[in-house]
C-alpha cells in the first residue's frame, strides 16, 4: 500500500462542497417508500438540501467533532443519512456504514474496529413488508462502541418521536441533536468547507468478511472521479434526469447515488424494496416519478420475469432511458425481458463494480450498442483484463459452486454442486454432459470428482456465490455466517452423504 502513488499533489478541495455546488430551486430529493405509501412523497430542493446539511454541520461542529473522526451509519434508505454525510464530509470527517438488515455482532465487526465518534440510526424501518425494530440492536451496538459522543436516531413516524429511547446511552433524536448547532438567536453559522488533500479519506466501506473480520477500506476524493465519470459520461445523467435507489448506507450503490448531487439531478430515494409489493407497483413508481434511470437487481428482474410482473397498457414509462441491473449475474433472459417485456427502446444494460474501488469498472454506455448476456465496456480509465472466460452450455443448470474436499492426510479433491432450474431434472446424463465439456474446454487435471445437486446455493447481500462459506462448511470447518442472505441454503451442505467417506 505505501507504493501507492500520490494523484493530485498540493491540490486541495472538500468532497462536501462538490456536493452541495448547486443551491437552487431545482428537485434534489424524492423521498418514498413502503412506510409512505398512502403518504405523499416528500421533496427537497438543492437550496433545503444545503440548509439541512448546514443546520447538520453546525451540530456537529458544536458537538466537537474532528478532521479525521469517523461517523458510521445504521439506518435505511433515508434523506437524513445524506444530509449526515455531506455535514461530516464538510469538516473532513470520515463517512461509514453498515446495511440496516445486518445483526448486531456484524455491524460491531465492522464500527468496532474504526472508534467512531457519532452513530446515525432509525428506530424502525419497513422491508419487503415486514417491520423491522432497531432500537433493541442500536442499544447493544452503543454499548459495544465506547467511542461513541452521540447517538442519533431518526424518527420513522411521528408516533416513533413518543418511544423512550433513555436506556440507550448517550443517545437523542435528531430534533435534539441539531438544536446544539443553532446561535443564541436561533440562527446556524454559515457552513464552512475545509480543504483538504486528493488523498484525505471520505469513505470507509468493508469487505463481506468471509474469510475473517471485514477489512475496513478507505477511499479519498478519487470517488468523485470515478463515480461522476460513470453517472454522467457513460450513462449520460444530467440535471434532467430522475434516478431511482433503493440502496441504504452500506452499499455501493448508495456512495453512488449520494454522489448525484454533484451532476445536480433528481434523487427519488426509496425506503424498503418496491419489487413485489404487487404485480404494477414499481412500473407505477416509474411513471409516477417520471424515472429515467435506475439500478435493478438481476434477482428482481429474475422474480419480475418468473412472476410475470409486467407493465400493462396503462404505464408509459416514456421517461424510462436507462436501466441498469448488477449485484449477480445479468442472464441472457433478463436482457430478452427487459427489451420484450418491459421497453423496447430502454437502454438494458448489466455492469460491475466491487467495494474495493468503490465504483464500476464494467458499465454499460449509452452510445454503443447492447449484446444480450454481456456487459459493454470497461469503465473510462479502468484497466480490466480477462483472465477466465466459460459459456454457459447447460441451460438445465441455474447455478453452481465447486469447492475442495480435503480428507485427514490432506489429500484434495473437488466437489461440484449443480443447482437445476425448476422442472429439471439431475441425471447421469447431465453429469456425463458436464465431465465431458470440462474435459474438453478446461482440462482433466481440473476434473471434479464429485458433482452433486443442491437445492440452493449461499449468496452474501451483494448477490455474490459464496464459496468459501460451502467449502468451509463440508471441510467441517467454522465458518462466518454474518452476511449470508439466505442461511437456510446452508442446510445443503452439513453432513452430505457422499462426502462422509472421503
Amino acid at each position: 500500500m505505501s507504493r501507492i502513488p500520490k494523484w493530485f499533489d498540493g491540490a486541495m478541495l472538500n468532497y462536501a462542497e462538490n456536493l452541495l455546488k448547486y443551491r437552487d430551486e431545482h428537485i434534489a430529493m424524492i423521498f418514498t417508500g413502503e412506510d409512505q405509501r398512502n403518504q405523499n412523497p416528500e421533496k427537497v430542493t438543492y437550496a433545503q438540501m444545503f440548509t439541512e446539511s448546514e443546520k447538520y454541520a453546525a451540530a456537529f461542529r458544536k458537538l466537537g467533532l474532528r478532521k479525521n473522526d469517523v461517523v458510521v451509519c445504521y439506518m435505511s434508505n433515508r434523506k437524513e443519512a445524506i444530509f449526515t454525510m455531506q455535514a461530516v464530509v464538510s469538516i473532513g470527517a470520515i463517512w461509514t456504514g453498515a446495511l440496516p438488515l445486518l445483526e448486531t455482532k456484524a455491524v460491531l465487526n465492522r464500527f468496532q474496529q474504526v472508534n467512531p465518534v457519532f452513530l446515525l440510526t432509525v428506530d424502525r424501518f419497513v422491508h419487503q413488508g415486514t417491520e423491522f425494530e432497531m432500537l433493541s440492536k442500536v442499544k447493544e451496538i452503543a454499548e459495544g462502541l465506547p467511542s461513541l459522543v452521540r447517538v442519533i436516531i431518526v424518527p420513522s413516524t411521528e408516533e416513533s418521536r413518543s418511544k423512550n429511547i433513555s436506556d440507550i446511552d448517550r443517545s437523542c433524536y435528531v430534533d435534539e441533536f441539531l438544536l446544539e448547532g443553532q446561535l443564541e438567536n436561533g440562527s446556524v453559522p454559515p457552513m464552512e468547507f475545509e480543504q483538504l488533500p486528493f488523498s484525505h479519506p471520505v469513505f470507509i466501506s468493508y469487505t463481506s468478511g468471509t474469510t475473517g473480520l471485514p477489512k475496513p477500506l478507505i477511499h479519498g476524493c478519487g470517488a468523485l472521479l470515478s463515480l461522476s465519470r460513470t453517472l454522467s459520461l457513460q450513462i449520460d445523467t444530467s440535471r434532467d434526469s430522475v434516478f431511482f435507489s433503493v440502496s441504504p448506507v452500506g452499499w455501493l450503490t448508495w456512495n453512488m447515488s449520494a454522489t448525484l448531487s454533484f451532476i445536480g439531478c433528481t434523487l427519488v430515494q426509496y425506503e424498503g424494496s418496491p419489487f413485489f409489493l404487487s404485480p404494477t407497483y414499481f412500473w407505477d413508481l416509474v411513471d409516477e416519478f417520471k424515472i429515467t434511470h435506475g439500478f435493478l437487481p438481476s434477482s428482481a428482474l429474475d422474480e419480475f420475469q418468473k412472476r410475470g410482473y409486467v407493465p400493462t397498457k396503462k404505464h408509459s414509462l416514456s421517461s424510462m432511458r436507462v436501466l441498469i441491473s448488477a449485484g449477480s449475474i445479468v442472464k441472457p433472459q433478463n436482457f430478452e425481458f427487459a427489451y420484450e417485456k418491459v421497453k423496447k427502446d430502454v437502454h438494458f444494460a448489466a455492469s460491475y463494480g466491487c467495494t474495493e474501488i468503490m465504483g464500476l469498472c464494467l458499465i454499460t454506455d449509452v452510445s454503443l450498442p447492447v449484446y444480450k448476456g454481456e456487459i459493454q465496456v470497461p469503465a473510462l480509465g479502468s484497466d480490466v483484463r480477462v483472465v477466465d472466460e466459460q459459456v454457459e452450455k447447460f441451460p438445465e443448470v441455474r447455478d453452481c459452486v465447486c469447492v475442495s474436499q480435503y480428507n485427514k492426510s490432506m489429500d484434495e479433491r473437488a466437489v461440484l454442486f449443480l443447482k437445476l432450474r425448476e422442472g429439471c431434472v439431475f441425471s447421469e446424463e447431465l453429469v456425463r454432459k458436464v465431465r465431458e465439456a470440462i474435459e474438453n474446454e478446461l482440462t482433466v487435471r481440473r476434473f471434479p470428482d464429485i458433482i452433486l445437486k443442491t437445492h440452493d446455493i449461499p449468496y452474501n447481500m451483494n448477490g455474490k456465490k459464496m464459496e468459501i462459506v460451502v467449502k468451509k462448511i463440508i471441510n467441517k470447518m467454522s465458518c462466518n455466517l454474518e452476511t449470508i442472505a439466505n442461511p437456510e441454503s446452508l442446510n445443503n451442505y452439513y453432513n452430505v452423504p457422499e462426502l462422509q467417506d472421503f
